[in-house]
């Protein structure tokens, strides 16, 4: 009986549970390997690599990332002490350093030998996020004079509330992604370095415009395609041009549609209502009378295009509101970056028939 006992063979169920506990075995000593490959299966057609990964599980089945790192050759990403909760679909994270470094010029090379197609799919996101709480988030940018450091709390599931540096909220939708921001023209020299060039090159001219603090409040949404800002501004300032004071005038709305693809840009500028005053500028009293001191109006009727190698406006309307008969159009105005610059304009000049000139000049050129 005993013979016949050890020659019996092994039970189906008894081989499948070996086979099952073999391999559950075999994917906890190599998760990490396992979980690298297959995260490298999506992410590497985006020239994205998982160079550090270490994470486990408790036994309530909830994720603990002690660390992660993501890099591409635009950056770093690292992800330290995040928590994913999959019951109740909450996501914790202590930690994320964001390094954006400017690409070598090895790496344009090998980009146009072997060109890949470019994002610009409509966004399809997943309806159901986790709700996502960030204390640090520190985004390090070449582009950037400084760090910024934002931390980020759930208002939703699907809407975020960002805070520190920069005060914005975000929503995600399967299709879109709206934001609210708001931020001032002082925020653009603190962190913009050519915003910076420009008001330190400009010291004296800028000096008011520069230390700005009014908050500008810009909508944006996008789409996967095209970015949208609509931002309404509320700007009164002084502009210095020697011992002249300017004062300048921006309200209303300013929108911007930008290509993700070309990053060519759109500006519709025809909601603004935007001007300059020189009753307060002393070189100017003595060539015109007090009620006749230029305050100046400017109409953009249709939208201005920018692209890599130029800027066009089909149209500017130069009207002074202290006496409408004086105007400027400027048509087919062109900046090259080459520095080339173009523009055919149109002065309309309309006095009273008791002074000694023609009751209207027109000067094309």
């Amino acid at each position: 009986m005993t013979r016949l006992f050890w020659r019996k063979r092994p039970s189906k169920k008894l081989i499948a549970t070996l086979l099952f506990l073999t391999v559950l075995t075999t994917v906890f000593f190599y998760r990490r390997p396992i979980a690298i490959k297959s995260i490298e299966h999506f992410t590497k057609p985006q020239d994205l690599y998982i160079t550090c990964l270490n994470f486990s599980f408790d036994w309530q089945l909830n994720l603990n990332v002690k660390q992660v790192c993501i890099t591409s050759p635009i950056g770093e990403i690292v992800v330290r002490e995040a928590i994913w909760q999959p019951w109740s679909n909450v996501l914790s994270v202590e930690q994320i350093k964001i390094k954006h470094v400017k690409q070598r010029a090895t790496d344009n090379k090998v980009d146009k030998a072997h060109p890949r197609e470019q994002q610009t799919n409509k966004l399809n996101l997943p309806d159901y996020w986790p709700k996502l709480s960030i204390s640090s988030l520190e985004i390090d940018s070449f582009e950037l004079l400084q760090p910024l450091h934002l931390s980020v709390t759930p208002i939703s599931n699907n809407e975020l509330n960002i805070t520190g540096d920069v005060n914005a909220s975000v929503k995600i939708y399967p299709n879109t992604l709206v934001g609210n921001i708001a931020w001032s023209l002082s925020d653009l020299t603190k962190w913009i370095p050519q915003a910076q060039k420009l008001s330190q090159d400009n010291a004296e001219l800028l000096k008011d415009l520069a230390l700005d603090e009014s908050k500008i409040k810009t909508s944006l949404i996008f789409d996967g395609k095209v970015l949208s800002a609509d931002s309404s501004l509320d700007i009164v300032s002084r502009i210095y041009v020697s011992t002249c004071p300017i004062d300048a005038v921006i309200k209303g709305n300013l929108l911007v549609n930008v290509d993700i693809k070309s990053l060519n840009i759109s500006l519709d500028l025809s909601p603004l209502l935007s001007g300059v005053s020189v009753v307060n500028c002393p070189l100017l009293q003595d060539y015109f009378a007090e009620d006749d001191l230029p305050q100046l109006s400017f109409i953009f009727p249709q939208k201005m295009a920018i692209d890599e190698t130029q800027i066009n406006l089909p149209r500017l309307k130069i009207v002074d509101q202290q006496n409408t008969h004086r105007s400027i159009v400027l048509n087919a105005l062109n900046y090259k970056t080459t520095g080339e610059f173009k523009v055919n304009y149109n002065i309309s000049i309309k006095q009273p028939r008791n002074v000694g000139f023609p009751r209207e000049w027109h000067t094309v050129c």
